[in-house]
């Protein structure tokens, strides 16, 4: 049966989305982008489709335009060549190696236009504030709280690493700040794990109240509850319908 409920309609938005933000990810990991560059060029995607609608725009162009803007946000110099060389070769494996001929000077072009689309929409609102700084900030102070037996027995780092980069993966790094997302983090390794902080119980605040007095247990419960959500939907989407991609066009027309 059929279905063409919007909640059904956004399920399948939100797993191009999620798609083609590890697109970004794999993809930077071979440019050798770095961790913040990456989270922008994510940041930069999801922020141009949060007010453009996603049949309007090829997203794997989107995205590779992102990741080459978010080079120059970050200056982290990308050659262009590379970007639309490793980004092509992602989606057209059984294609041979572009060459740089006509073809790839149409895409080029494509890309430099888009890029100037992208940064209208955002009305150059390019700098954002990510959670790795806080991140960092906080596993100091809780290294020094827990037992370094436990920090090595355990992989909490790792997995709240890990959550942090995941949260790229949509719109949640959009909707939250940065010392949230980084505390939540922390809180869902914890659980995972079923690590607790030394004399969190007697003491007056929370480890996490501590950390920063703004967050709730609330908020907290909302972040995971929202990644939790975007970890299931890549399974919840019927598999007959899941978004493969037209693979960059190569003409864009800017008004």
């Amino acid at each position: 049966m059929e279905t063409n409920s919007s909640e059904a309609l956004d399920q399948k938005d939100q797993f191009v989305h999620l798609t083609v933000a590890k697109f970004i990810h794999e993809n930077g990991l071979k440019l050798h982008m770095l961790p913040v560059t990456m989270a922008t060029a994510a940041r930069i995607y999801h922020q141009f489709f949060s007010s453009c609608k996603l049949d309007d725009f090829d997203p794997y162009l989107i995205a590779t335009t992102c990741m080459y803007l978010a080079g120059k946000v970050e200056e982290q110099h990308l050659k262009l060549r590379d970007v639309i060389t490793v980004c092509h070769r992602a989606l057209r494996r059984s294609e041979p190696l572009l060459e740089i001929d006509e073809s790839y000077w149409r895409l080029r072009q494509t890309v430099v236009d888009t890029e100037l689309l992208v940064v209208r929409m955002l009305q150059f609102k390019l700098v954002f504030e990510h959670p790795h700084k806080y991140f960092f900030c906080y596993l100091r102070t809780l290294s020094d709280w827990l037992d370094d037996a436990v920090l090595h027995r355990v992989p909490v780092r790792e997995a709240a690493w890990g959550f942090l980069c995941d949260y790229h993966l949509s719109p949640i790094c959009l909707h939250h700040k940065s010392q949230h997302l980084a505390i939540a983090a922390f809180y869902l390794a914890l659980e995972c794990y079923g690590v607790q902080v030394p004399f969190d119980e007697l003491a007056d605040k929370k480890w996490w109240q501590v950390l920063d007095e703004d967050v709730t247990l609330e908020i907290i419960q909302k972040i995971i509850a929202e990644l939790i959500h975007f970890y299931a939907v890549e399974t919840t989407v019927d598999s007959t319908s899941r978004f493969r991609g037209s693979g960059m066009h190569t003409c864009i027309v800017i008004e």
